[in-house]
């Protein structure tokens, strides 16, 4: 299931029954017997349910002359992503992080909530106030206003003012 953004399809996850790899939608001959189905999970996707003969196991037995079929179903996990807002009052300003509208796109979000997105590149920005400039923006560690969010991913992007200093020139006559 590809419902946040991720790319996978049934050929990217290794199936197995006990330890031999099989193919999706290939039909095997086995010897009577019990057999486990698995796979090789993928990161960014979770494990919905293993049903084999309409049951919801990871097991299927087998009897001469059986047909019988087990699906693995796994859905994508929505990438996450939290927004910081840093604060630097060394110059007498008064502000905090609430006082500064924060914006994931066009999407207004707040500060240090962890939020689900679909996967692809965003652009985290924010409205400035008066008296403070922006120092930086960093997401996934990196020096820049733009993340990339994979399925899975669980990233975070900081944005960091400093207060201005006051200026005062005096004159004499």
């Amino acid at each position: 299931i590809n419902n946040n953004g991720g790319t996978l399809n049934s050929s990217d996850f290794p199936l197995f029954v006990d330890n031999s790899s099989v193919s999706h939608g290939v039909q095997n001959d086995y010897t009577a017997g019990t057999y486990t189905v698995s796979e090789t999970q993928q990161y960014g996707y979770s494990l919905v349910n293993i049903t084999c003969d309409g049951s919801l196991t990871d097991q299927v037995t087998l009897n001469a002359g059986d047909v019988k079929e087990c699906t693995i179903v796994n859905d994508d996990i929505a990438p996450k992503l939290t927004v910081y807002k840093q604060v630097i009052n060394d110059n007498g300003g008064t502000l905090n992080s609430t006082d500064f509208p924060l914006f994931v796109d066009n999407s207004s979000v707040s500060h240090g909530v962890q939020n689900d997105y679909t996967a692809g590149t965003y652009t985290v920005s924010e409205t400035q106030q008066y008296g403070y400039s922006l120092v930086n923006i960093t997401c996934d560690g990196q020096l820049t206003d733009q993340v990339t969010l994979n399925a899975g991913d669980v990233k975070e992007c900081t944005i960091v003012n400093d207060d201005i200093a006051p200026k005062l020139t005096v004159y004499k006559q």
